[in-house]
């Protein structure tokens, strides 16, 4: 199972503070790197337009895991309890 992080600040309920990463990363084995804004949703399925890009290229992927690597460490990110 892969890890899953999420921004907290997503939740805050002031608007002033709350922020949203609409895209969705996902990096493969340090070699691929998914890039989309598709929601697991039917509307993502459905209805709406979305759009990504996959790409098999080892330096953009490890780049994409360590900048997620600094965010964890900092505690912009968190790992989603139960998944991972």
């Amino acid at each position: 199972m892969p890890e899953v992080f999420y921004d907290p600040r997503s939740l805050s309920k002031e608007n002033a503070s709350r922020i949203c990463l609409h895209a969705k990363c996902v990096v493969v084995d340090d070699k691929q790197l998914l890039v989309t804004s598709a929601n697991f949703t039917e509307a993502a399925h459905q209805r709406n337009i979305e759009a990504g890009v996959l790409l098999s290229d080892a330096v953009a992927a490890k780049s994409m895991r360590s900048q997620f690597e600094r965010l964890v460490k900092r505690k912009v990110l968190c790992r989603v309890p139960g998944i991972g």
